[in-house]
């Protein structure tokens, strides 16, 4: 039986189940923005609904104050930043902590994508994401919802054996919070 109102898959044009498809994926999609220019930042709003997610990457070489001025931009133009946090591009707790609490008081976050950061070594105290998190920082500074990463397809410079036990560091890790 077709609920009323909804027309019979079979008798709609097959352009209009595609452009169907194509919104019902772009529905469930994440975006990332790793804009240099902040007016760039400006033009989203008229591309993306309200409240979306936009992910900011840390570019590796790039000051985390960018960051947080692009998070900042996106929540004035109505959407919802998610920074990544890139653990070895931090030098210590204290840069930690201050990168942690400019997100939350100038860009309102409480989501964030916390990596590991593809840099060769860490700049500071942390080796990878899940030592970071272990910290307890990102919660005390309002991270409420925190997505981690990880390479399924593996990666080039580190062993799958690597690979799969800081996965399995950061599921014992979720399980625990």
């Amino acid at each position: 039986m077709i609920p009323a109102g909804r027309p019979d898959a079979a008798t709609t044009p097959p352009q209009t189940q595609f452009l169907d498809s194509v919104k019902s994926l772009a529905r469930r999609a994440s975006i990332e923005t790793s804009a240099r220019n902040l007016t760039e930042v400006d033009t989203y709003a008229a591309l993306l609904p309200q409240g979306t997610d936009v992910f900011v990457a840390w570019i590796p070489g790039s000051p985390y104050h960018h960051v947080v001025s692009i998070a900042k931009r996106l929540r004035q133009t109505g959407l919802n930043p998610v920074p990544h946090i890139a653990a070895r591009q931090l030098t210590d707790g204290a840069m930690a902590a201050e990168y942690l609490s400019m997100l939350r008081d100038e860009a309102g976050v409480t989501r964030a994508l916390i990596i590991a950061g593809d840099t060769p070594e860490p700049a500071g105290a942390y080796d990878s994401s899940v030592a970071l998190l272990e910290t307890g920082l990102p919660q005390a500074y309002g991270i409420r919802s925190i997505g981690i990463t990880g390479y399924p397809e593996g990666h080039p410079k580190i062993s799958d054996a690597a690979l799969m036990a800081a996965l399995d560091r950061k599921i014992a890790y979720a399980k625990a919070h």
